[in-house]
């Protein structure tokens, strides 16, 4: 019996209508678990690294983050020892949970237990040396201008409501290797680790170049990742990786739950896989495309290079760069299999930052001690060859237009999300950590830095 043109066009309303409910709830629950995720992944390393009270993370930075409509409810925090996590609910829909373990920080468990977790590695020795402070100076040099330089660090704190607290939360000014300013908001000192955000990413670049002087990667290696073998992309290059220019497939804007950024982050138990899976979409070398999954790929890259063990692997960043800086507060967390989320996930002190910074300002030197090859440091602040003056390899650039006060030429920087900045100018001898929210206005206060602190004659 045919069906009659009015009954199959309900049938047809009807079935196209639950498809896409269907679709609908699918995304609602992507987003859901890309936000939930965020929150709760914030949450536990604000408690447990940076040791800040939750009431402090949820008041003061759960309001922000990922665009959503959605709400979502904290059920607890775990505080006791063996039990260190947080977990995240959404109505009983999507629940997320992320724990801590001690030199590792946080892991954000996607397709495993914490059991599970925990079997792998459950801590890794943090190191037991007392390294020693940062010079801080007496009496300004007389070079400098101690009322600009007041007028500087004000500016960068002041906030339009008195009654916000200040968003931006460390603030450490070095001038020939020692500090001449530094400032807390409330709730916060140099003990405190804060999150890099994408500054994350030149701390791999370092990790890189440390493993290029020993011998056990080149800039020029291909056939990087086995999967790779048999198609075009075994042709890409390590300095193509680092100066963002692959050709891979990778959508970065983290404000869009769908985009890669936020679903390798927060839904992907290994970043590194996430990444390499992706296909090539340009010819390698042939344009630039700036890429947190780029970064995954390279640590991914790292861990065959150094070899051995997965401890060998996780303790590797402190063995060949932190405790050799004296950054005793630096943690580069993991993701769920155990690869460094290199591109974002490096807490640090505002002054082990400043390390950090004032270690490329020294060309790659330590205490008499070259810890990066020759050449490495002006190939991480050389522009990139289609980047346009914007990038150099896995540090930015902040080149000058012609509407704009000029800045240094050889000013570089490590800049991550929400405003993280460690900036380096090599001709003022000048190292400049911010650490915070959004709201702060990074060229405007570099001129007025400089302002205090004229090029030397």
């Amino acid at each position: 019996m045919a069906i009659k043109p009015t009954k199959f066009a309900l049938w047809a309303i009807v079935t196209i209508s639950i498809l896409a409910l269907g679709y609908s709830s699918y995304l609602i629950w992507k987003v859901a678990r890309v936000t939930v995720g965020y929150k709760t992944k914030t949450l536990c390393s604000g408690v447990f690294i940076s040791k800040r009270t939750p009431e402090s993370i949820l008041s003061n930075d759960l309001g922000e983050g990922l665009s959503t409509p959605l709400q979502f409810i904290i059920d607890q925090i775990k505080t006791e020892v063996q039990e260190q996590a947080a977990t995240g609910n959404l109505f009983g829909l999507v629940r997320r949970k992320a724990i801590f373990r001690p030199g590792l920080g946080c892991t954000l468990l996607v397709g495993s237990s914490e059991a599970q977790l925990r079997e792998q590695i459950d801590a890794i020795p943090l190191s037991s040396f007392q390294p020693k402070e940062l010079p801080k100076v007496d009496r300004l040099p007389p070079e400098i201008d101690a009322e600009k330089l007041q007028a500087f660090v004000d500016n960068v704190f002041a906030e339009k409501n008195p009654n916000n607290l200040p968003r931006t939360r460390a603030l450490i000014v070095l001038y020939d290797g020692s500090i001449v300013a530094e400032k807390y908001a409330p709730g916060f000192d140099a003990d405190t680790p804060l999150i890099g955000w994408s500054m994350t990413k030149s701390v791999t670049g370092a990790l890189v170049g440390i493993l290029v002087k020993e011998g056990k990667l080149s800039l020029q290696d291909t056939n990087l990742i086995p999967q790779w073998s048999g198609d075009r992309r075994k042709d890409i290059t390590l300095k193509q990786l680092l100066q963002m220019n692959s050709g891979l497939e990778f959508t970065e804007q983290c404000e869009d739950p769908f985009a890669d950024c936020p679903q390798m982050l927060f839904s992907s138990k290994n970043m590194t896989a996430y990444s390499v899976d992706k296909p090539l979409i340009k010819e390698p070398g042939s344009d630039w495309d700036y890429a947190s999954g780029t970064t995954n790929i390279i640590a991914g890259i790292i861990r065959d290079a150094v070899g051995g063990t997965d401890l060998d692997y996780l303790t590797f960043p402190r063995r060949a760069l932190f405790d050799r800086l004296g950054m005793s507060t630096a943690i580069i967390e993991t993701d769920t299999v155990g690869n460094f989320v290199g591109s974002s996930y490096m807490y640090a002190s505002a002054r082990d930052w400043a390390r950090f910074g004032l270690f490329y300002l020294q060309d790659g030197v330590w205490e008499n001690e070259r810890i990066l090859p020759e050449g490495w440091v002006e190939f991480s602040r050389t522009s990139a060859t289609v980047a346009n003056g914007r990038y150099g390899a896995h540090f930015w650039l902040m080149k000058n237009y012609p509407k704009q006060k000029p800045l240094p030429e050889d000013l570089f920087l490590a800049d991550g999300y929400q405003g993280q900045s460690v900036i380096i100018i090599p001709s003022r001898k000048l190292v400049l950590v911010r650490l915070g929210k959004d709201g702060w206005k990074k060229r405007e206060s570099i001129e007025q830095l400089l302002e205090a602190i004229p090029k030397p004659i």
